[in-house]
């Protein structure tokens, strides 16, 4: 077989913001907050029956999260934990509002430790994927997107099992993940070189809208061989993993030279509302901020033959109340490839 060359596509990789380490290495993470404020890390058993949990969230009062079945506190499966003069409390807690959700009779999510690091709190638990509480007041993990919510207890740890103090609007958040599909990443070819292209400080929102779609043309290197995408990851600055919802890499039809003018770098709205005309509607690579890679399989990658277009648009869908400014990466490797 005639050997050819791959294009490893690389929007980077997030890099957690956290000052503590697990306390072991997981296949999975996820930023919940930015700069560190709460982390999340996973693994499954070999059944994928057991999921564990471990938690480094920036406070030494109690520390909640939980799953929600439609991106809402009622209705969610939730725990929340404490360390009081070096012991450690759990509670499998029920939401039916948003208020103080109730203790489950059935306690399923279980504590395996819980510790206090100078400022940060570290929760270790595990559950079942899919309990068996006669109340139904667990939520099932199911393959595809999990909604998961978490709130952090700020003033101290609660006097008793009891006094689940309010966390107040700032100390809560909420997350997609895709915990049931675990990422192990594929062995590339060592001969790979790398070309980058960055959107640097797009305001990511006005003051009028909380949600903005930012697109910017890169121009793809030239081929003299057919090449394919086998990788694509995320990169976010540190501190704005939270602010970006999704990243999309469309493939441009061929531009004559005078429509190629002035495209490479030229950043746009690209949002519903936006009068930009963009062309490139086939997507090359998608992907939510689950803080991982995605490879393609081994068998199949996305064609990117000799004559093919030769620019991209990256779109980031800033998902952002407080008007933070991001800039985010979009690398391309050449690999050698069967």
């Amino acid at each position: 077989m005639k050997r050819g060359f791959c294009l490893l596509l690389v929007l980077g990789v997030v890099t957690k913001a956290s000052a503590l380490d697990p306390t072991e290495d997981y296949p999975n993470y996820k930023a919940l907050a930015a700069n560190g404020r709460v982390d999340l890390y996973w693994k499954l058993n070999t059944a994928k029956t057991i999921i564990t949990f471990e938690i480094i969230a920036k406070t030494n009062g109690w520390v909640g999260f939980g799953i929600s079945p439609n991106g809402v506190m009622p209705g969610s499966d939730i725990m929340t934990a404490w360390v009081a003069n070096g012991n450690a409390f759990l509670q499998d807690r029920f939401a039916t509002a948003n208020s103080k959700p109730a203790v489950d009779q059935s306690q399923d999510w279980h504590l395996i430790n819980a510790f206090e690091s100078g400022l940060y709190t570290v929760v270790i638990v595990k559950r079942a994927v899919v309990t068996c509480d006669a109340n139904s007041d667990d939520v099932p993990i199911e393959d595809g997107t999990t909604t998961v919510i978490w709130a952090l207890g700020t003033a101290g740890d609660p006097a008793n099992a009891d006094d689940l103090y309010y966390h107040q609007y700032a100390n809560r958040g909420i997350q997609s993940v895709y915990l049931l599909s675990e990422y192990t990443p594929v062995t590339l070819p060592g001969d790979a070189f790398v070309r980058s292209f960055q959107m640097d400080n797009v305001v990511a929102t006005t003051s009028t809208t909380d949600t903005v779609y930012r697109c910017m043309y890169v121009k793809l290197p030239s081929f003299s061989t057919k090449h394919h995408v086998v990788r694509v990851s995320p990169l976010i600055t540190a501190g704005n993993v939270d602010l970006v919802h999704h990243m999309l890499l469309y493939e441009c039809p061929s531009f004559t030279a005078a429509e190629a003018s002035g495209l490479d770098g030229y950043v746009f709205d690209c949002g519903y509302t936006s009068t930009e005309q963009m062309p490139c509607i086939s997507i090359i690579a998608g992907l939510e901020l689950n803080g991982r890679s995605y490879d393609f399989p081994a068998s199949a990658g996305y064609p990117l033959a000799s004559n093919s277009a030769r620019y991209a648009v990256l779109e980031l869908h800033y998902n952002n109340p407080d008007n933070a400014i991001g800039s985010n990466k979009l690398r391309i490797d050449d690999i050698y490839s069967f």
